[in-house]
């Protein structure tokens, strides 16, 4: 079978995480042929963590000057300026060209804004991988976003519910990450769209315990961090949480890690405890240090890959219900959940305090990520949905035929 993936941005372990796990499911068991577009920040070695695929990757550059035109009219044509900024004819060409020569069995479209490069009616059976109910996710964001920002955050939401009411015309089937993505999305979307939940899942054997020695007082948040929610998460954490722990626990270290730290995340460095990574080579070493991960993530869709890294390390983790939406999150089992500062500092301290209750809520985390979020699972729950769009090759096939007959009595008139 092959496969043709039209990703928005070069997959990676740092960013676009998800469609590196699919990539790899994907071509274990079929040809795979990946077309991606690559905005400006992405480096040109970009690239190197895909060794695994068997045909080389077509990169499409987007310069920033491109991006910064179409988000300019964006709003006059009423598109989401997530979608304007990728907009890009040669990647569309790249994808018709892919099409032509590839002559796939399977289209796999990532995200709302990879839709724009595929050819209506799409040529062959079609995933758009949503991934998150966009316009849920900016509604939701918009209180947690700078002020200056909120318009904007308001802006993508109601640009967004646009774009995914359009898409469900031209796309059958869509895959999100949770089964809350599914819900906000199954009150937009006609009832002819298949719905399929597909979570995200983390390579439980690069991210295995006993990876480094722990530090009994140090805490970790990891995350792009410059998005919104992320820095929300992180100044929360900082200002409201963390000197509640300190005041019970005096020695207690936090540490913010991930790419791309705004200025107002590096200036939460000036806390007292408080220390910004950045981007560091290696997630792994700093999970490894945590005794603690948390996640007072209070907005968003989609489900956390930064709870699943920790799981899969054997770590304890605080959240807030926002923060574990999606997964399999069983208080007091696999993870502590707190819904306000207060009761957050409280369960961390619990943790912090109490060495056997860690190992035991890391222990049920990594034993419910080998079974629900490994690679292997990904694969398994992959296989239905592929089946079911198989079924409509028949069906696009037909209407394909049909398209160029009414193209030829168009044309004869």
């Amino acid at each position: 079978m092959r496969d043709l993936f039209v990703s928005p941005s070069i997959p990676s372990p740092l960013h676009r995480v998800r469609s590196l796990h699919l990539l790899k499911v994907l071509s274990a068991r079929h040809d795979v042929l990946l077309v991606t577009l690559a905005p400006a920040h992405d480096p040109v070695h970009a690239t190197e963590h895909l060794s695994f695929l068997a045909r080389p990757p077509r990169v499409v550059r987007l310069l920033f000057s491109s991006s910064l035109r179409s988000c300019l009219s964006a709003t006059v044509r009423r598109r989401p300026l997530e979608v304007a900024y990728c907009a890009s004819d040669a990647m569309r060409a790249a994808v018709q060209e892919a099409l032509a020569e590839f002559q796939p069995d399977l289209l796999y479209v990532k995200r709302l804004r990879a839709a724009q490069f595929v050819p209506i009616p799409p040529p062959c059976p079609t995933i758009l991988d949503a991934t998150d109910a966009m316009a849920a996710s900016y509604r939701r964001a918009a209180p947690f976003s700078p002020p200056h920002l909120r318009p904007v955050f308001r802006y993508e939401a109601w640009a967004y519910a646009r774009a995914e009411s359009a898409a469900a015309a031209v796309f059958r089937h869509w895959v999100v990450s949770s089964p809350a993505d599914a819900s906000h999305l199954r009150q937009v979307l006609p009832p002819t769209v298949a719905l399929h939940v597909i979570p995200n899942v983390v390579d439980t054997d690069a991210f295995a315990p006993h990876l480094g020695a722990e530090e009994p007082t140090h805490l970790l948040f990891s995350g792009l961090m410059d998005k919104v929610v992320n820095v929300s998460a992180a100044t929360f954490f900082a200002r409201e949480i963390l000197p509640k722990i300190r005041a019970r626990i005096p020695g207690v270290t936090f540490t913010i890690a991930g790419p791309r730290p705004t200025p107002f995340v590096r200036r939460l460095a000036r806390s007292v405890g408080v220390s910004v990574a950045g981007y560091v080579p290696d997630l792994r070493r700093e999970i490894a240090r945590a005794a603690v991960v948390v996640v007072p993530v209070r907005s968003g869709t989609g489900t956390r890959n930064k709870i699943l890294q920790a799981w899969a390390m054997g770590k304890a983790v605080v959240s807030t219900p926002e923060g574990a939406e999606g997964l399999a999150a069983r208080h007091g089992e696999n993870l502590l959940l707190a819904d306000s500062a207060e009761r957050f500092a409280a369960a961390t301290v619990l943790l912090l305090k109490d060495a056997d209750l860690r190992a035991r809520l890391g222990k049920t985390g990594r034993e419910d990520t080998e079974r629900c979020y490994s690679l292997s699972a990904l694969a398994s729950l992959l296989e239905p949905v592929l089946a079911a769009i198989q079924k409509d090759r028949a069906m696009i096939g037909a209407y394909g035929r049909q398209a160029t007959d009414s193209e030829r009595k168009n044309r004869g008139r």
